[in-house]
């Protein structure tokens, strides 16, 4: 039942009970007739209320719920996230993989050495200072790619384990309780 308010006639001082959804309404006294304007929701809140009857009390807004909605964001972003990141990850590992330039390289290399002769290399064997080191290290690029791309695809599951506990955690927040 809604709480009742008792609210007095400014003519006759007849009590008459009034509920929340009156308030501001004009109303007519049962008693003298007299036209009056009921209190706002706020003043009528402030009079005295008829015994018996309680104030609806409604609970909190929000008790529970920031943690579950905030669970369900960090969730969802960290999923997204890192999936992208691991379909990133993936997709650049492919652009620098190796093996299509060592395999050019070996066979210009086989090419090179198939065809030169034996004056040539005895040449060229000649004009290294073999002394004093065989000059300025060198990686190839296939060395070198090969051993990014081997740190970039070991990540990839990484991030997608990531985003698999991102949507554990996005899964859990409709299981917690209120």
């Amino acid at each position: 039942m809604p709480p009742l308010y008792i609210f007095p006639c400014s003519n006759c001082d007849h009590k008459f009970e009034l509920v929340a959804k009156q308030a501001g309404l004009e109303l007519t006294c049962p008693q003298c007739q007299q036209a009056l304007e009921a209190p706002m929701l706020g003043k009528m809140k402030r009079r005295e209320l008829v015994s018996g009857t309680e104030p609806i009390k409604k609970p909190a807004k929000g008790t529970g719920r920031g943690w579950k909605n905030f669970l369900f964001a960090a969730g969802l972003a960290t999923s997204i996230i890192a999936a992208a990141a691991g379909f990133g990850l993936s997709y650049y590992a492919n652009t620098l993989d190796p093996r299509y330039e060592r395999e050019a390289q070996l066979e210009n290399f086989e090419y090179a050495v198939d065809n030169i002769s034996p004056s040539q290399l005895v040449e060229f064997y000649q004009e290294m200072d073999v002394e004093s080191g065989l000059g300025e290290w060198y990686e190839p690029n296939y060395v070198r790619y090969g051993k990014q791309v081997k740190y970039l695809r070991w990540g990839v599951p990484v991030m997608y384990g990531l985003a698999g506990l991102g949507f554990l955690v996005m899964i859990g927040s409709f299981i917690l309780k209120k």
